[in-house]
């Protein structure tokens, strides 16, 4: 899942409804959303090289940047396996 997937996935768990088409400003993805209370939000997803990648959005304690994190790190490829031991105790 990609960083915009995600970050819908996730304000959409924190009960925002997000905007059916993702904006741009200045080089960034912008995925905005807003909440019952029409309280408005919009995350920033910066090119690959820009560091942090994502700004914006609800406050830092808000429980969007942990699911984030969650569903980012369910993303990644398995690490490579260890390479095999060879047995021990036998004549090679």
């Amino acid at each position: 899942m990609g960083i915009e997937d995600a970050t819908k996935v996730c304000l959409t768990k924190e009960g925002w409804k997000t905007d059916e088409l993702e904006g741009f400003a200045e080089g960034a993805t912008v995925v905005s959303a807003k909440n019952s209370a029409r309280d408005r939000v919009s995350v920033y997803i910066q090119p690959p090289e820009m560091n942090p990648r994502v700004t914006g959005g609800p406050g830092y304690d808000d429980p969007f940047w942990r699911c984030l994190g969650h569903e980012l790190d369910g993303s990644k490829p398995p690490p490579p396996s260890a390479p095999a031991e060879a047995p021990s105790g036998g004549a090679p």
